[in-house]
């Protein structure tokens, strides 16, 4: 009796001038509350007509029939936001733990504008990135629950009840995290950089021994040195591999991206996405957004645990690390690296070469290494990266290569400096000592300077190098 409604389409006269047809038929269930599988409270129809005059006798008039099922969803959104409100306390607990490692990393006594910046990007970083995986694990369990189902308690929100995910924590999160993205590139963008060359002075031959002063010196000065003749392509180099492993990646995004567009439509998996999916075969209904999403997302999470797995297992042991290499070319360049993150922390990568010299001939290059690798194991695995707080006092110098040179060999009186290993609790929170009367280098058993890569924006790195190093950016 819904088909059609000829009553509505008569004029005074009695004349049939229009018909009105059953344009949209929604047949909506609704579950019912006991979470009883397979069971409706109730059963309603949203009836659309349309209208075509009697006079159009050529005109088409498409019906459509839905099936909605719909379920409260009120439990989901409210685990959500008590999920926002658990993030947010956690947050502010993170940031303030945050703040008062990097006041003590910067010797800052009173609260100021920096303060507030650190806690707030602490905050900001650490509820973003909550509820990010908030959002994702709610989106994959979606996925798991609705994919696949034959009888239900609960079903997928429809339109014309409020997404909270949509309207609320999608945006949210995703404007968290391009703030959290800026913050990290300013941050590392400020780090200081300095490569230490260990070269010894090889002078010029007009200049015979007799002449030769203490190196470091030009002629001119009374009772000053003469020019050394130290190359700086070395370090030249050192800052170019520096840069190169700024941006590194191991599998690139475009390739992850280009792996989850293979599973979801080379081997079909972009079905489970579907409101209805597992009920027919043949029948291809439309896709849900929110399965959608956990779709692509739950993809990319396998993804990347796969190639992680694929890279602990096998990249790294058979093909190798680019941060290891980076540590041992330095060796070979005969360079070290000091990069600082704050005023009172930072990562030393020893790279003084035990030859004494690297500008040397080929020939000679390749009998130092096969001494190198005829060195015993125990030897050859000491480690060279080592994190370190030291004195604000040896900021204050004007040559802070030639400073850093000195302060490593033990040449100030005042100065000095211990090598020692962390503790787990120290590791695991990333805790920063109390450095009173001389600094400590801390043995680094994971490459921790990799915190101070871009992994993204080389342009920024290669001018902060530029600018610490004092060496052209054309070179880099």
């Amino acid at each position: 009796m819904f088909l059609r409604d000829a009553a509505l389409g008569m004029d005074l006269d009695g004349q049939l001038r229009a018909v009105r047809w059953l344009q949209h038929l929604v047949l909506r269930f609704e579950a019912d509350d006991n979470k009883d599988e397979g069971t409706f409270s109730s059963l309603y129809a949203v009836v659309t007509y349309g209208d075509v005059a009697m006079s159009s006798n050529t005109a088409s008039v498409p019906a459509r029939l839905e099936v909605e099922y719909v379920s409260d969803v009120g439990e989901h959104w409210q685990a959500l936001q008590w999920s926002a409100v658990t993030f947010t306390l956690l947050s502010i607990v993170y940031a303030g733990y945050i703040t008062t490692m990097w006041k003590r990393r910067h010797k800052r006594e009173f609260v100021d504008g920096d303060t507030l910046l650190v806690t707030a990007g602490s905050a900001l970083h650490a509820f973003s990135v909550l509820m990010a995986w908030a959002c994702i694990g709610y989106s994959i369990h979606l996925v798991l629950v609705f994919t696949g189902r034959r009888q239900h308690s609960s079903f997928l929100p429809v339109k014309r009840q409020r997404d909270y995910l949509d309207e609320y924590f999608l945006p949210i999160v995703t404007w968290f995290l391009l703030a959290d993205a800026i913050w990290l590139v300013y941050r590392q963008s400020s780090s200081d950089v300095f490569f230490i060359d260990w070269e010894r002075s090889k002078l010029s031959p007009s200049v015979t021994a007799g002449d030769a002063k203490p190196p470091g010196r030009t002629e001119n000065d009374p009772g000053q040195g003469s020019v050394p003749m130290i190359s700086v392509w070395r370090r030249i180099q050192a800052a170019r591999e520096w840069l190169a492993i700024q941006t590194y990646r191991r599998v690139p995004p475009a390739v992850r991206l280009l792996l989850v567009l293979l599973c979801l439509y080379g081997f079909d998996v972009g079905e489970y996405a579907e409101n209805s999916s597992g009920y027919a075969p043949d029948y291809r209904s439309k896709d849900h957004h929110l399965l959608r999403f956990g779709l692509v997302v739950l993809i990319y999470v396998f993804l990347s645990l796969a190639i992680f797995a694929y890279g602990q297992t096998i990249y790294l042991r058979y093909v190798g690390d680019k941060l290891t290499h980076f540590v041992d070319r330095l060796s070979v360049l005969n360079v070290s690296l000091v990069v600082m993150d704050s005023d009172y922390r930072g990562w030393y990568i020893h790279g003084q070469s035990p030859h004494g010299f690297a500008d040397v001939s080929m020939d000679k290059l390749l009998d130092n290494l096969r001494k190198d690798a005829e060195l015993p194991r125990h030897t050859a695995a000491d480690r060279q990266a080592l994190t370190n707080a030291r004195l604000h006092s040896t900021r204050a110098q004007a040559d802070l290569n030639m400073h850093w040179m000195a302060y490593l060999q033990r040449s100030y009186p005042d100065l000095d400096y211990v090598v020692a290993n962390r503790s787990f609790v120290d590791r695991l929170v990333d805790r920063t000592p109390v450095v009173l009367n001389r600094g400590i280098f801390y043995r680094d058993f994971s490459n921790g300077f990799q915190t101070t890569l871009f992994m993204g924006s080389e342009r920024y790195g290669r001018i902060n190098i530029s600018n610490k190093t004092l060496l052209d950016d054309r070179f880099l």
